[in-house]
């Protein structure tokens, strides 16, 4: 080992560490010294609101256990890093550069490792190493488990090392951990940036001796109960020296062993306890994360209606850590509260609940995951990661406490509305109160404590954030900026709406920051201007989230006539109103959406004339001047820009016209334009960096590229906010950006937040190249070159149609220097004539390039299928198939999923072109891509043109998918007899599986009549089908005898069309689930079954013929659902019941026992408490126990024990 003084040359120095880190890493066979004790190590160069940061230089960095920091990051330059039992689950980042990370050991449970740094979008070309010492594998005790997350780890060039000791093994994780391997006690995870999964054989395996130096984490022992010193009474008088400092909304606390008093102070709302065995008496809601050591908590009032405390912020960890709560002081105010403890280890860490006599405690679950004291409810999260660990232990400790008076907090209050001016008498108001700016970011602007009103208008500049804070605030938005975020605070609030032109505007009824509602009565309105005067072509949106449904109000004063409608997402989180054909508003709740969405009923409609034309003057084309810039020849063109810098990596210019040159200093991560017409020149900028055009009609240049990622913005430059201004911005590529690529490696760019009117990509290109354009199933488009693929998206929250191939513009490179040929992942497309003065400014056609289909012929399989197969293999090696369904009905089937981005389980519309005739068909794919069907019979036509054509397309949305050639078809599907004879329904409009000449039942003209039951029929058929091609010999038999079954079912629903849908929808996913596991029959149903941390039950009892089932659960506040006894009938191979309208039904799918209520609401109100649920409950059939008791005597506490 070589031993070097204080003063010894930088130069020396390193070569020191590497012949260290060389000693480290040779040390075959047995455990090596770790950190190197005889080499110097370089000092940090300070520290931000990152955490510790050391310099750009190549340095050999020690992480100790004492040094206390949020984070660590290497920064730039060939850095060797020692990692040595850091603790509190500090984050490090390697930044740019080839570096070297050596984990020693380890100092806590959870640790995130960047290797460039921490960003979504992070990669570089440098080859990093992480090296995991044997002692890492020894630091975790029983039954504890530590995990590391590795971001940015670039497949095929950064390498992961793990040195293991005698008797551990590597191997693939469990799901529980959505981790990629386990060694011992140690799970690692990585997330690749092509974002697939790592395999094991991916990681360098090394045994080893045992470690000499093992630190094994301390692991404290559970409090038995509370003392007096943990009473609200003992809470400080003093405490303003343990807090370390303030930042934002933000109190971080020191390492000592303090003891502090949390109340309501100004915009603070969240508190970091530090290292020390802390005490925290809260009198206020307010977000506690308690740090490193032995902390108490105790809670002596809430005065808003949900609270959250985390233990272990977002990991556990093996410090014993105890809440208090004083149930008996929070039983005053409005309606229930909810206390949610987060992070909690079953192990050590315990909650104390102290309860007066005559109060009671109950427990919704058997797990005891939950208790509820009055209006109180205190729920625990034991993390999604450990479920090991959440059985055999109690948490919950209950001590009875003398009788005290409940802890008394503010009334929930109506706005004054008194207060109200209208918004045509704005600038008679004398005064507006005046912000401050937030240090943090410096484009916030943050308001009083007091009863303020506030204005929000044009004159804000550089502004995308408004946050009122605590009071009764009057917050008057008259044509705001693009895309700013207005947020009332804690305390009843109004927002006023009087006027807007631009497109984007979001509103937040409580800040961002916090998820849990207040317990104040807030309003919003929207004035009638705000509902007009949208440009042609364009849509206005508004967000408003935090609303309280059932408490806060939303208001729209619509011109007369206007219509509305409201549309709840499938998941019911959100729901859209459509106001007229151009305003968009997107209502996300806080309080269980899903199963309370946002409704009409919760609207306040009110008639008002505007004060403003209807219609608005078009928005602004494309700048086309822009798009003929170029890079200039000045490489320091810009570099003078105006600019603040607020916090480390990050630059935010001014609201005038910048330029500016991305890439000159190293440090930058993001480059924020903010306001004014901004023209930024990007030459070599660092792996991750992020470019942000703001607002204005600005223009990016991306000369040259070093790194393999970059990422544009063209919208807000704040998360907070969303979408878009008017102004057309421009990105243009220039090809060396492109083309100049180092071998083995692909760059990925994004641009987002692009509005298809008037923003426009531009890509340089040689003259007749044109690369491949995908859609990617989530809808932005890839517009791939050799080593190149540039994502381009709409905004993320613009709710309309995916951005086109329109905002997609290609010119001609000067020269055609290194243009790559077809093979390199685009074609050579015929040369423009050079007469034509547009010849080189292109929008693409969003295709692929031309598909090369093999030379095959239509083959027949009469072994498959009701009456055989026809089928043939075309482009990119996909098989389209022609059978005969159910009852004499073609089908048409791809194998796999001929979309680029396979798996989506969607229903898609593709076209199917024959020789240039397009026959548009739907298709339902599976969720695991390996398929896609028609979704309903295919036109006849589209089968004869198949028959008599020479080539089929697949299309989607004008992208070619795949091809086929047709030769042979004409003979091959011609054997389908039956499919080719089938006739269409008497109507010519609804097609189904059977003649409607021939119905005779009700329920077949029902079927006939309707064209969502004969859409359902038409996909019962291709299910039946399914199901018996994969069922052996005897299940063909069984699915044969329980289809004539159903048919007499259905048939006795008449001419319900309600009926008829229910049986139909019960009988496919009865069929769906054929062959897929060995099935369960109704006579072994009988039984109790509870899932894993018992908060869902179901039991079925069976005497002779009389069947009888019941289900339940318990959400998450402790309401629970309950059926009671219902009895029920044998159907087909499952188990119904009905009570008033609603239906369960128990069942058996892919190997589980399901229990299925529906309609959901319908049950909900018959069987279930305010926030719980009865959906679907999924049991595993191993799990069934005997039922010894009585089946009403079965309830939610019981079921389960």
């Amino acid at each position: 080992m070589i031993s070097m003084c204080a003063h010894a040359p930088r130069s020396l120095r390193l070569l020191a560490a590497m012949a260290a880190l060389l000693a480290v890493v040779a040390t075959s066979g047995r455990a090596s010294e770790c950190p190197p004790t005889e080499i110097e190590f370089d000092h940090p160069g300070g520290e931000t609101a990152m955490g510790i940061v050391y310099s750009d230089a190549a340095e050999t960095i020690h992480l100790s256990p004492d040094q206390v920091s949020m984070g660590f990051d290497a920064k730039d330059g060939d850095d060797v890093i020692y990692m040595d039992h850091v603790i509190d689950g500090a984050q490090v980042m390697t930044g740019r550069g080839a570096d070297t990370l050596v984990i020693c050991g380890l100092g806590s449970l959870f640790h995130n490792i960047y290797l460039v740094s921490a960003a979504d979008f992070s990669a570089d070309m440098a080859v990093d190493e992480i090296i995991l010492e044997p002692a890492v594998f020894r630091n975790v005790p029983d039954p504890f488990v530590a995990q590391l997350i590795v971001y940015g780890f670039v497949r095929g060039d950064d390498r992961i090392k793990l040195r293991l000791p005698p008797g551990v093994q590597a191997e693939p994780a469990s799901n529980d951990m959505n981790a990629t391997l386990r060694a011992g006690n140690v799970y690692i995870n990585v997330l690749t940036t092509d974002s697939r999964p790592l395999p094991l054989s991916a990681f360098e395996i090394e045994h080893v001796d045992e470690p000499d130096d093992v630190r094994v984490l301390r692991v404290s022992e559970p409090v038995e109960g509370s003392t007096d010193v943990d009473r609200c009474s003992r809470a400080p008088s003093n405490w303003e020296d343990a807090i370390a400092g303030r930042n934002s909304n933000v109190t971080v606390y020191t390492h000592e062993d303090n003891v502090v008093r949390i109340e309501r102070e100004g915009d603070n709302f969240f508190h970091i306890l530090g290292r020390g065995n802390d005490r925290a008496f809260m009198f206020a809601t307010q977000t506690v994360n308690a740090g490193a050591g032995n902390d108490w908590i105790i809670i002596c009032a809430l005065d808003d209606l949900e609270t959250n405390i985390s233990l272990g912020a977002s990991m556990l960890d093996t410090d014993a850590d105890t809440v208090v709560v004083e149930a008996g002081r929070l039983q005053d105010g409005p309606g229930p509260k909810e206390l949610t403890v987060t992070g909690v280890s079953p192990i050590d860490d315990r909650v104390i609940l102290r309860v007066s006599e005559g109060m009671t405690i109950e427990y919704p679950d058997a797990s005891r995951g939950s208790a509820v004291i009055g209006n109180l409810t205190v729920n625990l999260d034991f993390g999604d990661w450990r479920p090991e660990m959440r059985s055999g232990h109690d948490v919950f400790i209950v001590e009875r406490a003398e009788a005290v008076e409940a802890a008394v907090t503010e009334e929930p209050t109506r706005p004054d509305m008194s207060r109200l001016k209208e918004c045509g008498t704005l600038t008679e108001m004398a005064e507006f109160a005046q912000p401050r700016i937030e240090p943090v970011d410096g484009y916030s602007h943050h308001y009083s404590e007091n009863d303020d009103d506030i204005l929000v208008d044009a004159k804000l500049v550089n502004t995308t954030r408004i946050y009122a804070g605590r009071g009764r605030d009057f917050i008057y938005v008259d044509q705001p900026p693009s895309s700013v975020s207005v947020e009332a605070g804690h305390g009843a609030d109004v927002i006023i709406v009087c006027d807007m032109d631009e497109l984007a505007l979001s509103l937040a009824v409580q800040p961002s920051t916090l998820d849990q509602p207040d317990q104040f009565v807030d309003r919003v309105v929207l004035g009638p201007d705000v509902f007009v005067g949208v440009p042609e072509g364009t849509k206005r949106h508004i967000r408003i989230t935090g609303l309280a449904i059932g408490m806060d109000e939303l208001v729209l004063r619509l011109p007369p006539g206007m219509r509305y409608d409201v549309r709840p997402s499938a998941t019911g989180e959100t729901s859209d109103v459509h106001v007229g054909d151009d305003v968009i508003i997107r209502v996300a709740p806080s309080w269980a959406p899903e199963l309370f969405p946002f409704q009409a009923d919760d609207l306040t409609i009110e008639e008002a004339a505007p004060t403003k034309p209807l219609s608005a003057a078009p928005a602004p084309g494309p700048n086309l001047e822009a798009q003929a810039m170029r890079c200039p020849d000045d490489t320091a063109d810009g570099e003078g820009g105006a600019f603040d810098e607020f916090t480390y990596g990050q630059r935010v210019y001014t609201a005038d016209a910048d330029k500016i040159l991305a890439g000159v200093d190293p440090d930058i991560l993001d480059y924020k334009l903010m306001d004014g017409d901004d023209r930024v020149v990007v030459r070599d900028v660092g792996a991750v960096s992020d470019v942000y055009l703001g607002r204005g009609a600005d223009v990016a240049i991306v000369c040259s590229l070093e790194e393999v990622s970059l990422s544009f913005v063209l919208g807000n430059v704040t998360a907070v906010a969303f979408g878009h201004d008017l102004d057309p911005d421009t990105v243009i590529f220039e090809a060396p950006a492109l083309f100049d690529v180092p071998e083995g490696f692909t760059r990925e760019i994004r641009v987002g937040d692009v509005m298809q009117l008037n923003d426009r990509v531009v890509f340089r290109v040689p003259e007749g190249y044109r690369p491949e354009i995908r859609r990617h199933a989530s809808g932005h488009l890839e517009i791939v070159f050799p080593d190149t693929v540039v994502s381009v998206s709409g905004s993320a929250d613009y709710w309309g149609d995916p951005v086109s191939t329109d905002a997609i513009v290609f010119k001609a490179a000067a020269g055609n220097a290194g243009a790559p040929t077809a093979s390199g992942g685009g074609e050579i497309v015929q040369a423009p004539d050079a007469s034509d003065a547009s010849a080189n400014d292109e929008a693409p056609s969003e295709r692929s390039p031309v598909l090369e289909v093999p030379d095959q012929r239509w083959r027949f399989d009469a072994s498959i299928g009701l009456e055989g197969r026809a089928s043939v293999t075309g482009a990119r090696g996909l098989e389209l198939q022609v059978e005969c369904g159910n009852g004499g009905a073609p089908a048409l089937w791809f194998d796999p999923d001929p979309r680029y981005d396979r798996g989506s389980g969607s229903e898609p519309v593709l076209d199917m072109v024959v020789d240039g005739e397009r026959f548009p068909e739907p298709f339902e794919c599976g969720d695991d891509g390996s398929y896609c069907t028609s979704g309903r019979v295919p036109a006849i036509e589209l089968i004869d043109a198949m028959r008599r054509g020479s080539r089929l397309v697949v299309e989607e949305e004008g992208q070619s998918l795949t091809a086929f050639g047709l030769k042979g078809s004409h003979a091959a599907i011609g054997r389908l007899a039956a499919c080719l004879s089938y006739p269409p329904s008497s109507t010519g409009e609804n097609r189904q599986s059977f003649d409607c000449s021939k119905a005779g039942t009700n329920t077949e003209k029902a079927i006939c009549g309707s064209s969502t039951l004969s859409e359902l029929d038409l996909r019962l058929s291709q299910a039946f089908k399914n199901a018996r091609s994969r069922a052996s010999q005897a299940a063909d038999g069984r699915i044969l005898r329980d289809q004539k079954s159903f048919l007499n079912e259905r048939d006795q629903c008449g001419s319900s069309d309600e009926c008829i849908g229910n049986e139909i929808r019960y009988r496919i996913d009865q069929l769906k689930q054929e062959g897929t596991s060995q099935p369960i029959t109704v006579g072994e149903f009988p039984g109790v079954y509870c899932n894993r941390d018992g908060t869902e039950y179901l039991a079925v009892s069976k005497d002779g013929s009389d069947i009888r089932i019941q289900a339940g659960s318990v959400g998450v506040t402790g309401d629970s659902c309950s059926t009671g006894a219902m009895t029920a009938t044998a159907k087909y191979d499952g188990l119904v019941a009905k009570e008033s309208d609603c239906t369960l039904t128990v069942f058996s799918r892919g190997g589980s026992v399901v229990a299925s209520a529906a309609p959901p609401h319908v049950c909900h109100d018959l069987f279930c408490g305010f926030r719980a649920n009865l959906n679907e409950l999924e049991f595993n059939p191993t799990a069934r126990r005997p039922l010894t008791k009585a089946l009403e005597d079965v309830n939610i506490s019981n079921a389960c024990e």
